[in-house]
Parts: structure tokens; C-alpha cells; sequence
């Protein structure tokens, strides 16, 4: 099981022989803790990575993060003391002591705990000082164990708060006296906090009742000292837990297009219960409409090994009127988060019998045909638009939205229709007399004759002094479906040129050099995916590898790079003078442009 620590340093020195006590390390020569019996006071640095801890959880209001932060006004600290593996009483027999939590006015990272109660013996060598918050009575056994038991349920009186939890949080503090009477403590967050994702998909609002999850979790913790080695210990019960999440009779309303947030705590899993099933349920209403959700599943498939302390889980719940959802709802379709350049798509739903009309937030980067729902992606940089699915079926009416995203570095072009928005380079004497027809599968190019005569030339280009953005580490793939010229081989040959070129800016001195790569190179940047299948005037798939060493150096491998050049050069061709070309794609690998050829070649 893993925790996530944080340190609290403790300097302490004997005051006599009756009492420990440490300085104040925030207010310079305050009195040590005094009166009968042996105390300690703790102070230290309560900040790892910059995160505000202890206490309890709060929520960023900016991005719904977590935040650990102590609350002068509701200290629940408490502290008790082992000697071997038996409790040492405070003053009157108690099993714990009240400890104060100040915290720095200036520095909220840093607090005070001071221990106010005496024991009743002296602090000893190896003595094992806890604190932990929230701790009630009830908590503590009379087998020298400290147990923590989480509810059936927590009631949230609102979205998007943690106030609920603060009861459950077990922040639990270790730290072993030393022969100088000096101590330090790491403190433990025991509990994972499952956040309750709600994403109301309609343009009405939704009023939240429950959400639950059952599922191989713990609902008991308990602190302990071993016996055989006199070790601090954490251990966890094991068996099905619901943790569920009700609100007020009134319920809590989510509005529409809009995402809210309910949570729960439950206690990590052990990993030998992280293949059992989880069952998240939703339930909540439209008006009158009830609109419940039930999903089941693996729990190794949300949280992949284990279920860790101080870790957020989230749980989408994606919710929508299923009245309406009996009318119309999208198919989730994870290719509308990478969509390409050039690329037609078409968006999968279902519809009983409605008129739908579509729309797009954003034309210049997803455009949508409002009769049938066919996006073509105008960007050549990537973005993000929503696209809406104006429902009407008699006197029912309303909206669905669907978010769509263009990944940068992404080619996905069909030149079925015509070659927009690739061009001609025509600052070439011989493309100037280049011409393209088109047959709804393929764009067929007729290239234009060098004026000596004999070879043609018709250069394809995709941008010049305009922004575009290749990708070398998630597609470096760059594949052409093309019929060549005749005699093309991989490697040298005189029977014309294929070439890539990419340049960053307007000159030939940047990403080290001008990228190009040829039929004609001794680097064959060039390569046929079936070398051997090649027939005269039958269509063949090339690529070039981003990755790999262009003329003048490497393009960058670390993410999405803009260029202002691109295009390819069809040059120098003495046996033919017109190619067809189907389409230009970048895919992941080698492996899944194969897939791809083949699933086009069995459905031909």
C-alpha cells in the first residue's frame, strides 16, 4: 500500500527531570510548556512540494484541485504515546491528550502542535509519539489499537465541497523519541477521495439525488503497534463496500452544459482485490423524469493496480434526459478527440424518427453539414469545437452537444474531391501548366512539360509562408497513396523524383537545415510499403519516417512543431506524365499504416 508522507521536524530538550519541552519556533522566546507530569510541544514545516497540508480537504475553487490546509477553527488533533506495544496514560487515565494546531499567520504551510496534556511517566527512548486528526473516543480500544470505521454514507450539502469528509480524513502522524529527546513525525493521508465527475449533457438543468460506487473497498482502518517487531502498523479491512453520496430532499441542481462535483473517502483496496467488479450508480431527474445510470466493470480497469492514499479518483458520469436519449444520443466515438487535417468524418448517433439540424461553435476549425452531420476539418494547427444536434420530433424539442478535437500533427487528407487544400507549387515554369481532375475516388494530375522537353513536373504543395503543425513523436508516419510513374524502385533510379520538403521558416537555416528526403537519396527517406507488390499503374503506398535523418539534420522529436514550407516535389519524369493520388495520411507507426492498407485493400 503506498502513503504519501509529510515531514514535521521536532527539536526538543529535557526542561527537567519531570518534563519534556520544545521552543517555539514561531514566536522567539515564548515560555516552554509547563505544570505537572511530562509534555512535549511539536512545531515544524508542514509543506511537501509547495502543497498546503493537514487537517482536512479543500477544494481550488480555480480548477477543482485538492488542497490540504489546517482550520484553526475546528482543531480535532489528538495525540497518544506507545511504549512497546501498550499505551502510556495521560494525566487522569486518558488514552490520548487534546493537541493544539496553531497555525502560522504568515505562512500557511507551517503550524505548532502542542501536546496539552502530561503523562503519566516520563517519555522513554523509542517511545512512539502519534497524532492524528479527527480522533473521538470511540476510536480508541481497549486492545491497544486505534480504529477507524467510515460511514454507510455521506450526506454533501453542496456541489462541489469536501466539508462533508472532514470526520473520515485519518491524517495520522509517527514519530519515535530519540535518547536526546528529540523526535521527528511523518504524517500519513490514509483515506483515497473518490470525486463524482457529473456532466449534465442537456440544455436543462439536472437535479442531483445519489451517486454511489460499490466495489472490493475497505471501510475500516486501524492503527497498531506489532508485536514482534514494536513497529507503527496500518492495516485495512477487506470485503464489498458501497460508498455513496446522498444530498437534501431538495436535491442539488447541476445546470445545463455545465460539470459538477460530488465526494466520497473510502480506504485503499489491496491489490488481490483489483480484478473484482465495481458498480457506479447515478440517480437524478429532468423535471419529472427520472434519469438513473449503471455501469459495471473490472476495478483494474479504472485504477489499473491499486487503490493509493492521498490520490483523487475521478468517475465521469455522463448524464442525459432518457426520454431524449430514446429520440436521439451520440455513439461515443473516441475518434472525434484526434481528428486530422483535411479530414471528412462522419459523426455516429441514433435517431427515432427526428429532425436533426447541425451546427459548430467553430467553422474555421470543424465546419458540420447541417442536414446530414459530416464534419470536415478546415485547421491546419489543431483546436477544439462543439458541435450541436438541434432535435425536433412533434412538440418535443432540445439540443445535444458533442465535443470534437483536431490533433495537432495529424494528416488526414482525401483527394477524392479535388486537391483544396493542397495547390500546385507554381513557382515551378513546368507546374504552371499542371492540371487535376477528379473522379470521387482519386484526384488524377496531369504535370506540365519543361520547356526543353522530355521530362514533366507537377509539385505539390500544402502550405508556403502559412502556419502548419507536423507531429515526429506521435505521428511520424507520413503515407501516400499514389499510382507513380513508371519504373519508380526504392532506392536510385532515373525515372524521376518523389520528395518531401519541410522547412520551418522562409529560408533553409532552421530545425538545422532543409528537410528532404527522395527517391533519389542514398538515405532512402523514401520507402515503399510493398516493395514487391508494385504493378505499372496500379496504386502504391509510400512513407517517410519523420523520425529518421532528412538531408540537412532531425526534425524535432519532442511534440507539435509549426513550419511554414511543406510540400512534395514530383519531378524529372520521363515515362509518364500524369499520377494519381488518393490520399496523404500520418499515422502512429509503420504497423498501423499496415492495418490500415490492409483493411482498404479487403474492403476494395
Amino acid at each position: 500500500m503506498t502513503y504519501t508522507n509529510r515531514f514535521i521536524a521536532l527539536s526538543c530538550v529535557a526542561a527537567s527531570v519531570f518534563a519534556t519541552s520544545c521552543v517555539n519556533e514561531f514566536e522567539e522566546g515564548q515560555a516552554p510548556v509547563s505544570g505537572e507530569g511530562y509534555y512535549i510541544s511539536l512545531t515544524g514545516d508542514i509543506n511537501e512540494g509547495g502543497v498546503e497540508s493537514r487537517a482536512h480537504w479543500d477544494i481550488n475553487s480555480n480548477d477543482q484541485s485538492l488542497a490540504f490546509t489546517w482550520d484553526a477553527s475546528d482543531n480535532e488533533m489528538k495525540s497518544f504515546v506507545w511504549s512497546n506495544n501498550a499505551f502510556i496514560d495521560f494525566d487522569g487515565s486518558k488514552k490520548y491528550s487534546a493537541t493544539t494546531v496553531t497555525p502560522n499567520t504568515d505562512d500557511k504551510k507551517q503550524a505548532q502542535l502542542q501536546i496539552t496534556t502530561g503523562l503519566s511517566q516520563a517519555y522513554a527512548q523509542g517511545d512512539v509519539i502519534w497524532a492524528v486528526s479527527p480522533l473521538k473516543d470511540t476510536n480508541i480500544g481497549l486492545d491497544n489499537k486505534v480504529t477507524f470505521t467510515l460511514p454507510d454514507g455521506f450526506t454533501q450539502t453542496a456541489l462541489n465541497s469536501t466539508e462533508h469528509l472532514k470526520d473520515y480524513v485519518l491524517m495520522s502522524g509517527t514519530g519515535t523519541v530519540s535518547a536526546a529527546n528529540t523526535a521527528s513525525i511523518s504524517f500519513n493521508v490514509l483515506p483515497a477521495i473518490y470525486r463524482f465527475k457529473i456532466t449534465n449533457t442537456e440544455s436543462e438543468d439536472l437535479t442531483v439525488n445519489e451517486v454511489s460506487i460499490s466495489g472490493p473497498f475497505c471501510d475500516k482502518a486501524e492503527l497498531s503497534m506489532d508485536n514482534g517487531t514494536v513497529t507503527p502498523t496500518y492495516s485495512v479491512s477487506n470485503g464489498t463496500y458501497a460508498i455513496k453520496v446522498t444530498i437534501p430532499d431538495e436535491g442539488l441542481t447541476v445546470a445545463a452544459n455545465t460539470t459538477a462535483y460530488l465526494y466520497a473517502l473510502v480506504f485503499p483496496t489491496n491489490t488481490s482485490s483489483i480484478s473484482d467488479n465495481i458498480t457506479l450508480s447515478f440517480n437524478g431527474k429532468y423535471g419529472d423524469t427520472s434519469a438513473d445510470y449503471t455501469k459495471t466493470a473490472p476495478c483494474k480497469n479504472l485504477y489499473y493496480n491499486n487503490i493509493n492514499s492521498n490520490t483523487y479518483y475521478d468517475l465521469e458520469v455522463p448524464v442525459s434526459n432518457p426520454a431524449y436519449n430514446d429520440i436521439f444520443s451520440f455513439t461515443a466515438d473516441d475518434n472525434l478527440k484526434s481528428l486530422g487535417y483535411g479530414q471528412s468524418y462522419q459523426i455516429k448517433y441514433t435517431n427515432n424518427g427526428a429532425t436533426i439540424t447541425w451546427s459548430s461553435s467553430n467553422e474555421e476549425i470543424v465546419a458540420v453539414d447541417a442536414t446530414t452531420g459530416m464534419l470536415k476539418v478546415k485547421t491546419l494547427v489543431g483546436g477544439d469545437a462543439k458541435i450541436t444536434a438541434s432535435v425536433i420530433k412533434g412538440d418535443v424539442s432540445f439540443t445535444k452537444t458533442v465535443d470534437v478535437t483536431v490533433a495537432q500533427g495529424r494528416f488526414d487528407f482525401s483527394f477524392g474531391e479535388g486537391l483544396a487544400p493542397w495547390r500546385f507549387d507554381t513557382s515551378q515554369t513546368e507546374t504552371k501548366n499542371a492540371t487535376s481532375t477528379s473522379d470521387g475516388i482519386k484526384t488524377t494530375v496531369t504535370m506540365g512539360e519543361k520547356s526543353s522537353g522530355g521530362v514533366y513536373r507537377a509539385d505539390l504543395l500544402l502550405v508556403f509562408k502559412e502556419d502548419l503543425y507536423i507531429d515526429a513523436l506521435n505521428y511520424p508516419i507520413l503515407a501516400v497513396k499514389i499510382t507513380p510513374p513508371d519504373g519508380w524502385t526504392q532506392g536510385r533510379n532515373s525515372n524521376g523524383a518523389f520528395k518531401l520538403e519541410i522547412n520551418e521558416g522562409d529560408s533553409s537555416t532552421t530545425f538545422g537545415g532543409y528537410y528532404q528526403g527522395d527517391i533519389n537519396s542514398d538515405n532512402n527517406a523514401f520507402t515503399l510499403l510493398k516493395p514487391d507488390a508494385i504493378e505499372e499503374g496500379s496504386p502504391a503506398w509510400v512513407y517517410f519516417d519523420l523520425r529518421k535523418k532528412f538531408k540537412s539534420g532531425n526534425i524535432p522529436q519532442d511534440g507539435p512543431k509549426k513550419v511554414r514550407r511543406f510540400k512534395f516535389v514530383v519531378a524529372d519524369n520521363k515515362n509518364l506524365k500524369t499520377y494519381d493520388l488518393y490520399w496523404v495520411k500520418t499515422f502512429a507507426s509503420v504497423e498501423e499504416l499496415q492495418s490500415f492498407v490492409d483493411s482498404e485493400t479487403a474492403s476494395n
